[in-house]
């Protein structure tokens, strides 16, 4: 539900905000993954350290996006 205002611009709602920003579930998707594979990054860094900085990257890039 819209509201138009008097200078011809939509204002949309909280609502139509949260689905149009893919808010919810997938912000929670991407931080709680982020969250967990930078857990994991530390053990496989000590088994392989290109894979587990490349893993922490990753993780740290997931948690930014779904902040």
């Amino acid at each position: 539900m819209e509201m138009v205002l008097s200078n011809g611009f939509c204002e949309l709602s909280e609502l139509e905000k949260v689905d149009i920003d893919a808010g919810g579930w997938k912000s929670a998707l991407c931080v709680f993954g982020g969250t967990v594979g930078l857990a994991w990054s530390i053990p496989v860094a000590c088994l392989n350290p290109g894979a587990g900085l490349a893993l922490a990257g990753a993780s740290l890039a997931a948690i930014d996006a779904g902040i």
